[in-house]
């Protein structure tokens, strides 16, 4: 079970960091390792399957550069804090870049339940009649 009370802790936040990785140092790491593989994979996945203008895959785009962006800033972090750089490899670094991605799956997810379902909606009577009006 992990510990969460050690994030309210200031010397887990802002203290100096040992020099070897710790358990959420490690957790920390992996989870960017995923979000980069997730936004290869949601690329991937973009690239083959939707066509272009369409809303979904400006959907999923936002998602892409949201992984991308969290992931490789985190991955940058990871260095920092393998190196040991004594401001920006502390852990209220990775926590912040964690709460902004969060933050910015909360616009996602408000344009996800706005905007997005009338969008697809207008795509998808437009997809219509382009296929019928075209020959």
């Amino acid at each position: 079970m992990p510990d969460f009370t050690k994030l309210w802790d200031s010397i887990y936040l802002f203290g100096p960091v040992p020099t070897d990785f710790t358990r959420s140092d490690a957790v920390f790491f992996w989870t960017a390792v995923v979000f980069v593989a997730a936004a290869a994979a949601v690329k991937v996945f973009t690239m083959m399957r939707d066509q272009k203008l369409s809303p979904r895959r400006y959907l999923l785009s936002r998602f892409f550069h949201l992984l991308l962006t969290t992931g490789l800033l985190v991955l940058l972090w990871a260095g920092f804090r393998f190196e040991t750089i004594p401001l920006l490899s502390t852990r209220i670094i990775a926590l912040g870049l964690f709460a902004i991605g969060l933050v910015w799956f909360g616009f996602i997810a408000r344009f996800f339940f706005g905007d997005f379902r009338i969008r697809q909606k207008l795509w998808e009577d437009e997809a219509i009649k382009r296929k019928y009006l075209s020959h």
